[in-house]
């Protein structure tokens, strides 16, 4: 069948068997896939309480909306990224250098719940990068929504490979748990 002989409801049929959503079919996760920015947003905000409270750290409500929580007295921004064809390809949206926010903390949901990444890195680190190897920086992050030509600094990471191998990327094994001062009590 040519194009031209194709009806939409066909069309659609054959872009579905095409997509790569079908990556996520009869997973817990496919209703993903059809979601809104938004929705996906509060998901991965969400998720990431979840696996943060599972993993002892303290989680607490957000102190302003230019982040979603505070973990371990730590402003956190969250990010989401859904990889549609590959493990580890997706991108990241509206990082905000101006906002209030210490960490953020990336998930990358890959094909399993084994592979996926949770990795965080400090808005520090970030304003370092661009300040002193511009040439990095602009590798992995670009100006979204108009960026540059309306002075916004709302950013795009596309090259999430060539970000989880940078140095101020962190595991999030290495996410310190703070010590409560009764900790040194309980020891002796």
């Amino acid at each position: 069948m040519t194009q031209y002989e194709m009806n939409s409801d066909d069309y659609l049929k054959e872009i579905e068997d095409q997509s790569m959503a079908n990556r996520w079919k009869d997973t817990k996760y496919e209703v993903l896939v059809h979601m809104n920015i938004r929705q996906k947003g509060r998901f991965g905000e969400l998720y990431a309480r979840d696996r943060m409270i599972s993993l002892n750290h303290s989680v607490t409500k957000r102190t302003s909306s230019d982040h979603d929580w505070v973990i371990d007295g730590h402003k956190t921004e969250i990010k989401l990224g859904l990889c549609m064809k590959l493990d580890d390809l997706c991108i990241m949206n509206h990082i905000s250098v101006k906002k209030d926010w210490d960490r953020l903390l990336f998930i990358v949901f890959n094909e399993t719940e084994e592979n996926n990444r949770l990795v965080w890195f400090t808005k520090e680190d970030l304003l370092e990068l661009k300040r002193n190897d511009n040439n990095l920086f602009k590798r992995l992050f670009k100006h979204q929504q108009g960026g540059k030509n309306i002075k916004n600094d709302d950013y795009m990471c596309y090259n999430i490979p060539l970000l989880l191998q940078q140095p101020f990327v962190h595991q999030l094994s290495d996410w310190e748990i703070p010590h409560s001062p009764l900790d040194q009590h309980f020891k002796k």
